[in-house]
């Protein structure tokens, strides 16, 4: 499972032939899971083994617009590719 972003303990991943639609999976060790939408600009979360609060879910957001172009070249390489 390639990690394609680190900040702060906080690390994102593309699962390798995973389903669509584009997205990343988010893991603080021992605090939560996360799976966030990064196909279009709102960023949904998907998936969480937590209550979001606001601060953080804003944060995500940012931190997946500012990387965005690199996200989507990573979901290209690995997400949803089975060879």
């Amino acid at each position: 499972m390639p990690k394609v972003y680190e900040y702060r303990g906080i690390k994102f991943y593309i699962f390798p032939g995973d389903h669509e639609p584009s997205h990343v999976h988010i893991f603080k060790a021992g605090e939560f899971r996360i799976k966030m939408d990064i196909e279009d600009d709102t960023y949904k979360v998907m998936w969480a083994t937590i209550k979001i609060q606001q601060k953080l879910l804003r944060n995500f957001r940012t931190i997946i617009n500012k990387n965005k172009r690199k996200l989507i070249l990573k979901w290209q390489q690995y997400g949803n590719n089975t060879s």
